[in-house]
């Protein structure tokens, strides 16, 4: 028996208990099958086997006949020609070139629809140049300030760009308080001991990673301009600091306090002091180990009140108010009184 057909119908080519309305059991040669609707109605073909072509450079549909939808577990061939959508239930493999859209127009996309945790789209490659996604346009993600490029434990070795613009922006291996700065190459640096922000404070150091102001300095520093500082200044936290005055001072030196500080002290005097027009002393003018000397011509007086000369802590001469000159007495009665 090679041919049965059935009380119902179905035939049967190589089977006595064909299935389906054509139901073909064996190996079928290089013989063309066409199959035709009739009014309106659909034909399935149900194949429990390879549908294998004699050899590479047959079609499954042609680009005027193209089939509406395949489905399958899996698409291996050289081209795939799609005037819609490809939907992959499973896996796809393309040996050469994926090609969505023609360029004509702005529809071309490729959407994965996937309900799982780990990666909808897996790109490996085993050689070991690894693989290159070259792309034309913007990546952007479907929902802005959700998706992540890379992972914690999956990052990127380098990302190579113009301009970064990122709401956050999260590098590992950094010291809490890093100052970064470009190093040799481009590449990103820290060095906390020299550069530090101490974000809790709002203090800057520079030479050290413990400030203690808000600009804290441990070193040298050269300012090349104007400094201007609006605020109390301390030069120097200790007595064998120096302070080197290179310029010129361009205003009045006035203290804080009315008859509070002292220009040097008892043991560390001024050698020479220069001055153009008067010194004005409030109280006391002590000379401890030299004379009073004078140029040129110059005078010693009182604006009121008398002048004293005292030796050895004790008064010796008076010149009053009134000009009388008193040796031994401070109250003379004569233009000179000696007692």
């Amino acid at each position: 028996e090679r041919l049965r057909v059935t009380a119902g119908g179905e035939v049967g080519i190589g089977t006595a208990t064909p299935a389906r309305r054509l139901h073909v059991v064996g190996a079928v040669g290089q013989a063309a099958a066409r199959f035709v609707a009739v009014g309106g109605a659909t034909v399935a073909i149900e194949a429990q086997g390879h549908i294998v072509p004699t050899g590479i450079g047959y079609d499954l549909g042609s680009a005027g006949q193209p089939w509406a939808n395949v489905h399958g577990g899996d698409f291996i061939g050289d081209n795939a020609v799609l005037n819609g959508t490809l939907g992959v239930g499973q896996s796809a493999s393309v040996r050469q070139t994926l090609t969505v859209g023609d360029g004509s127009g702005p529809l071309g996309f490729i959407n994965v629809l996937a309900n799982r945790g780990g990666a909808a789209i897996q790109i490996s490659n085993a050689h070991a140049a690894g693989w290159a996604i070259d792309a034309g346009g913007h990546i952007l993600p479907t929902v802005p300030n959700t998706y992540d490029l890379g992972s914690a434990t999956q990052r990127w070795a380098n990302v190579h760009g113009v301009n970064g613009n990122f709401g956050t922006l999260t590098l590992s291996g950094l010291t809490p308080g890093s100052v970064l700065f470009a190093g040799p190459g481009g590449q990103i640096r820290e060095d906390n001991a020299n550069f530090y922000w101490d974000d809790a404070s709002n203090r800057l150091g520079l030479g050290t990673s413990t400030p203690t102001a808000t600009l804290d300095v441990v070193g040298t520093a050269l300012v090349r301009g104007d400094l201007q500082v609006d605020g109390s200044t301390t030069l120097g936290d200790a007595a064998t600091d120096g302070v080197v005055f290179v310029g010129r001072v361009n205003s009045d030196i006035v203290p804080a306090s009315n008859n509070a500080y002292d220009l040097g002290l008892a043991g560390q005097r001024w050698r020479t002091g220069y001055f153009g027009t008067s010194v004005v002393v409030g109280s006391t003018v002590t000379i401890t180990t030299s004379d009073i000397q004078y140029s040129g011509a110059g005078q010693i007086g009182t604006a009121a009140g008398d002048l004293s000369v005292y030796t050895a802590g004790a008064e010796r001469l008076r010149v009053t108010a009134g000009g009388e000159v008193g040796i031994g007495t401070a109250t003379p009665a004569r233009r000179l009184h000696v007692v």
